[in-house]
């Protein structure tokens, strides 16, 4: 699917989260960077567009989204909003159908996170986080929301 190692790493590094923390960039120094199979020369005329594109045209008999880890492909139908016109119901609104979109269900994606070593460094519990001003240590300290797991309704539950 990939060039190389190093494209791979690179593009699996990107892909690995959401939003980008330090520890993604420690990963992307410790696991991609310093790796043995890591090759820079490799990178010469790297586009990652490129490689999205090989993603993307990733033939249908691939493993990447196995069934077997709880991927279930289907066709969903999407209700339209217009600007400025309101509909009676939800139901009256224009439907669109996206077809052939990949899914998985809340209890595969936990099951298989903790089936990896990677998920007993996960968050398992909400909390509250919250930011110290360095520059200002008389300041209260400021909420910082990053995760589903440290927002109020999580941790109220």
């Amino acid at each position: 699917l990939f060039l190389n190692h190093t494209v791979f790493r690179i593009m699996d590094w990107f892909y690995g989260t959401n939003s980008k923390t330090l520890a993604d960039l420690d990963r992307l120094v410790n696991d991609v960077l310093l790796a043995d199979d890591f090759n820079r020369e490799d990178l010469h005329g790297f586009s990652a567009q490129c490689e999205v594109r090989h993603l993307d045209n990733a033939s249908a008999n691939s493993r990447l989204l196995d069934s077997q880890d709880g991927w279930i492909k289907a066709d969903i139908k999407l209700n339209m909003s217009a600007t400025k016109y309101k509909h009676t119901s939800e139901q009256d609104a224009p439907q669109i159908t996206v077809e052939g979109v990949f899914y998985r269900e809340i209890y595969h994606i936990t099951t298989n996170r903790f089936k990896d070593v990677t998920g007993l460094q996960s968050h398992q519990a909400p909390f509250h986080e919250y930011w110290n001003d360095p520059n200002n240590p008389d300041a209260p300290p400021v909420r910082v929301y990053s995760e589903l797991y440290n927002s109020d309704a999580v941790v109220e539950e």
